[in-house]
């Protein structure tokens, strides 16, 4: 015997206009919110360093490339 399929909820567009939305919390300020993302583009253009240096700056809580501040690990 089959399980029933769970149900999917309907959110028309104007429920989604008015619900309230949460900010985002973010690991590096403005570009990179906490959770899964893709780092996407060419080849060659610098995705391996960009990565160690947002991973180095999260890590250490420094700045990523003088720029932006990521927290003190706690």
């Amino acid at each position: 015997m089959q399980k029933p399929s769970p149900q999917l909820e309907i959110i028309t567009g104007k429920d989604l206009l008015t619900s309230p939305i949460e900010p985002l919390d973010f690991t590096i300020d403005a570009i990179l919110p906490y959770g899964l993302f893709i780092l996407a583009g060419s080849p060659k253009v610098g995705k391996s360093w960009l990565a160690l240096d947002m991973s180095c700056a999260v890590a250490n809580g420094n700045h990523l490339s003088g720029a932006l501040s990521a927290p003190n690990p706690s």
